[in-house]
This record gives C-alpha cells, sequence and structure tokens, in this order.
C-alpha cells in the first residue's frame, strides 16, 4: 500500500501537480549498489515522488525491513530476470506518479535531479525526457561525461545515447504497451526507440543530472540490442540489416538501395590535373556502383595538361562529361550550373581535392538519400596526413560553424563515439554531399551571396528550415585535400571576402546562431573544433599557461640580468 507523503513546505506550490514514481530493480547478490541507488533518491530535494522496488527473491528478512523504512514504498519480488518486465508492468500500473524513472543499480541521481526534471516537466510536457550524464571509473572515482546532442533519430538506431535514467510519460507508456518481454535486456533500447516513433516530444536536458558506475560487461555487443533494432526496422517498415560496427555497443542500421536511381556527380574544377586525375581515377577504378554520371565544369582553366586530360578522360569512360563554364568562379552558380546539367535524381557534390577511400561510398550515401524525410547527406573526410578533416558541421564553433573532431587521428571513434556513427547533424560539407535533384531545385540550389565561404552551412540550413533531417554517415570516407584549389584566405581581398560572405551568414542566422546548434552541446567548448569540454579546456588551458610561463619566466629573469649588467657598465 503506497503512504502519502508528507510535502514540504519548501517545495513551490506549481511543483505539486508532479508526480514521478521511481522504480529499482535489487538484485539478491548486488543489494549494496541498489540501495546506493535508493538513497540517491531519498536525498531528493524534491519530494513529489514514490518509490517502487522489484526485489529479487532470497534476500534476507532484516534487509527487506530495511528498506521498507523509505516512503512511499511499494515492493514486488521476482524469481528470474525473465519475469522483470512482467513485473515491472505490474509495478507501474500501481503507481501514482504522472512519470517513470526506472533507474540503474550503478546510477546515482544528483541532488536536485528531480526538482530540475520537474521544472522541464512543467515548462515543456514533453513525453520523454533524457539528461546529460557521467561515467565513474575505478578506484579514485574519476568522472568521464557524456554530453549529449538533442534528439537525434539515426544516433537513436546507432546506440541508446539517452543511457542513463530516462523520465518516460505514464499514459504514453501504457499506450505502447510497456515493457516487452521478447525485449529481454534491452528493454529500456526497447522502450525508448517505440517511445521515439509515437511521439516528437523528446526533451533533452542538458546538464549531469546522473552518475553511473561503470558495469562490468559495459563495452560488450548486446545481442539482445540487435533483437530491438531489427524489430523497431520492421514497425518502421525499413528495408535493411542491423550490423555491429566498429566502436563496442554501437551499431549500423545498412538500407536496401530502391531501384538504383542514376546518380550525377558534379566536380567543379580550375587547372590542377593532378588533382583531377586522382580524383578521377579514386572515382572510376574504385566505385562497385556502376549508375552514375560525372560532370565535369571546367572554369576558366588554361594549362594545356589540363585540356589533354579532358580530352584522355572523355575517351575513358562515356559516364563523363566535360562542360565548360567561363564565369569568375562561384562555387554556388557553379553546382547550380551542373545540377541542370544533371540527368540523375540524386546529385552528388564533389570537389576535386577529393580522393575515395570506401569502394561503397556512392551507396552509403545513397541509403540515405533516398529517404524522404532526409536533405543532404554527407560523408567522413580525412587530410593526407591520416587525421580527421570533416565529421559533419556544427554551428557556432569558432564564432559562425565548424568541422567536428577536427584533426582527431582518423581511427579515433571520437568523444562519447561520435564520429563512428551514422547521426544527424546542422549541416554537412559541400567537398562530399548528396542530395535528391528535385529538393535541390526545391530550396533553389546554393546561394550565389556565398561565393566561396558558407555556401554549404547555408544550403543544410534551409533544408532544416523546411523539416528535412541532414546526415553524417562515416561509411564514406575519403581524403580532402582542403583548399588545394583556391588556397586559403591569405590576401586582403580573399579575407575581405570571407569577412563579407561571413556577415551575411551571421545576419541571416542570428537567431539560430544564437539558440545553438542542437546536435552539439553547451558544456562542450566553442572556441575549437576538438569537441573538447568546457571543463576539459579550462584545465588543459590553466596546465599550457604553467607550462608556458613556467618556460618564459627564467628566459625574461636572464634578459633583465643582462640588460641590467650592460647599463651598470656605462
Amino acid at each position: 500500500m503506497v503512504i502519502k507523503k508528507e510535502i514540504s513546505g519548501s517545495q513551490s506550490l506549481k511543483h505539486q501537480n508532479v508526480n514521478i514514481s521511481v522504480f529499482i530493480v535489487i538484485e539478491r547478490n548486488k543489494f549494496d549498489e541498489g540501495l546506493a541507488a535508493l538513497r540517491s533518491i531519498r536525498r531528493q530535494s524534491y519530494r513529489f515522488w514514490d518509490l517502487n522496488l522489484l526485489l529479487e527473491q532470497g534476500i534476507d528478512s532484516e534487509r527487506i525491513e530495511a528498506l521498507k523504512r523509505f516512503h512511499p514504498l511499494q515492493i514486488i519480488f521476482f524469481k528470474s530476470l525473465l519475469s522483470i518486465a512482467i513485473k515491472l508492468n505490474r509495478l507501474v500500473s500501481l503507481s501514482i506518479g504522472e512519470y517513470l524513472i526506472f533507474l540503474k543499480k550503478e546510477e546515482r541521481f544528483t541532488k536536485n535531479a528531480l526538482l530540475k526534471i520537474s521544472k522541464a516537466i512543467i515548462s515543456k510536457s514533453p513525453d520523454l525526457i533524457y539528461t546529460d550524464s557521467a561515467m565513474k571509473t575505478g578506484k579514485a572515482i574519476k568522472e568521464i561525461p557524456f554530453y549529449k546532442p538533442d534528439y537525434s533519430p539515426d544516433m537513436l538506431l546507432a546506440k541508446n545515447y539517452f543511457s542513463s535514467a530516462v523520465i518516460y510519460r505514464k499514459s504514453l507508456f501504457n499506450q505502447i504497451g510497456g515493457i516487452l518481454s521478447e525485449s529481454m535486456g534491452s528493454w529500456e533500447y526497447d522502450l525508448n526507440l517505440r517511445f521515439a516513433e509515437k511521439t516528437k516530444r523528446i526533451y533533452h536536458l542538458k546538464e549531469i543530472l546522473c552518475k553511473r558506475l561503470k558495469p562490468e560487461n559495459f563495452e560488450l555487443l548486446k545481442q539482445d540490442d540487435l533483437v530491438v533494432l531489427n524489430s523497431a526496422l520492421k514497425r518502421r517498415f525499413i528495408q535493411g540489416q542491423v550490423l555491429a560496427s566498429k566502436s563496442p555497443g554501437t551499431y549500423r542500421v545498412k538500407r536496401k538501395i530502391a531501384d538504383n536511381p542514376l546518380v550525377s556527380i558534379i566536380i567543379p574544377f580550375k587547372d590542377c590535373p593532378g588533382l583531377l586525375r586522382k580524383c578521377l581515377d579514386s572515382i572510376l577504378e574504385r566505385t562497385t556502383y556502376f549508375n552514375f554520371e560525372i560532370i565535369a565544369i571546367n572554369n576558366q582553366s588554361t594549362k594545356p595538361e589540363t585540356f589533354e586530360l579532358m580530352i584522355e578522360y572523355s575517351a575513358r569512360d562515356e559516364r563523363l562529361s566535360f562542360y565548360e563554364y567561363d564565369k569568375p568562379f562561384n562555387y554556388s552558380e557553379i553546382n547550380n550550373f551542373g545540377v541542370e546539367l544533371a540527368k540523375g535524381s540524386q546529385v552528388l557534390l564533389l570537389n576535386v581535392d577529393i580522393k575515395i577511400i570506401t569502394p561503397q561510398w556512392i551507396e552509403n550515401l545513397l541509403e540515405h538519400s533516398q529517404r524522404p524525410e532526409v536533405g543532404a547527406v554527407g560523408a567522413k573526410l580525412y587530410y593526407p596526413n591520416e587525421t580527421v578533416q570533416h565529421a559533419g558541421i556544427f554551428l557556432g564553433l569558432c564564432g559562425i560553424a565548424g568541422h567536428s573532431h577536427k584533426n582527431w587521428p582518423r581511427q579515433n571513434p571520437g568523444l562519447n563515439n561520435r564520429i563512428s556513427v551514422i547521426q544527424n547533424v546542422s549541416a554537412v560539407t559541400g567537398a562530399c554531399l548528396m542530395v535528391k535533384k528535385e529538393l535541390y531545385r526545391k530550396i533553389g540550389g546554393m546561394d550565389k551571396v556565398f561565393a566561396i565561404n558558407c555556401n554549404d552551412v547555408d544550403f543544410c540550413l534551409r533544408l532544416r528550415q523546411l523539416g528535412y533531417l541532414n546526415v553524417f554517415t562515416p561509411y564514406c570516407e575519403a581524403y580532402h585535400s582542403e583548399s588545394k584549389v583556391l588556397g586559403y584566405n591569405v590576401t586582403v581581398a580573399r579575407q575581405n571576402v570571407y569577412w563579407r560572405e561571413v556577415e551575411s551568414f551571421r545576419q541571416r542566422y542570428r537567431k539560430i546562431l544564437r539558440q545553438g546548434d542542437p546536435f552539439y552541446n553547451p558544456n562542450l567548448f566553442c572556441g575549437n573544433e576538438q569537441f573538447q569540454t568546457k571543463r576539459w579546456y579550462r584545465c588543459n588551458f590553466k596546465w599550457q599557461m604553467k607550462e608556458i610561463l613556467g618556460q618564459k619566466i627564467p628566459w625574461f629573469l636572464s634578459c633583465y640580468r643582462k640588460i641590467l649588467k650592460i647599463g651598470n657598465n656605462f
């Protein structure tokens, strides 16, 4: 029987109607861990909650009596892990809360977690809330923060990034049938996926409210996850298969290509015959997808070698055609010109300084570009020195927008595996970008106002404003010798163009820039493209300054002494 809790006078009246039911499963051999999780609820400053325990049979009576001191409390016993789903559903039916939290035995809430959750419920009225979290590892209890993006449907199919202490609306929980027995050990992942299929009211609370002790099998691949993801594909009528990815605990939904549409690859170039040859060779020799055409656009080339190359490759493959664009360079206008020449239903913008790595690169872009809800799809690009050049574009980095994990080692999966999974991003680089031709035309193509800079970001943001998802896939890989054709902004004229276009971008997207990138996180540092936490950056900055000062102060003092010595000799 649930005992009605005494309401603390310190609680605001506006929180009185938000009742939260907390559920904890306590196993016989993990009793102390479960008790610690329970105590983190007991310490909450917010008081409108009820506690529901699922205890394994065989726990001694003294411990059970100790648990009964926690009020309000409901206890149900279970014999085996197979019965957990049924028992938890029964507990939910007996609970009094409007929202539900399933707290794992290794999880601990911060003191004001439920208070902040209740405020979010009142202000946002969501069906599901997830928060940032932290992992505690080792005897030193070092915390590894997990700063999450806002709701990213493609990332949720790649891993259960909601992870710790998700808050569910009880009415929707009942509507979708509660916890399913067939989901086995991945019932929380399954619950998140089914909630996401029924509601768009998913809210990300951008604070670390839950800290988790690292379980022994945290990095192991869960077979139950594959079952849950395959069930999600069937419910969503997605033709494809679920594969384990390179990073443990993450997955790849590989979608089937429908009808093998013609893909038009658009490559603008001006001289640089060496780069053009490498680019074309990598496409023609490595690409496994046959149904494509290459539209190479010559923008006022002058070198004889370039024209010789054009003649050579025109005869080499009938899928390759060269066109002349005899106007001053404008990246947006050249690509718009190329799209009008394209015969394919899919267009793929490609820089001449790209060298393809992945043989199935077109398929891996096309599987997402063919989806009706997707706008632009981008690849994972590397510098020739095997470091990351592009893994999605995020707003606000370095003032305007920046590339994710720039200069990280190629084999590094990124912070919390961010660059090793398919995910949604605000924008992708135009250096390798696929989009439906119909959609490209629908938004008016690329804006000629952005002749050199910001054109791809502007293009992707206009797609986002129409409700389309932009997708980054790490399964399309290529080398990108950035700015080999135009060079960097070293001249005064180029710098003036850069700042003029940047200012135009700022004016157009002032509100969006002020709000921040939904797929980044305000707890991450925006001053560079390294995906560093603000806390790490502050500590590292202090350490670097200490090192600099430690080296410079003795040097300065020695110079000062020499100056004094010289002065004394006059």
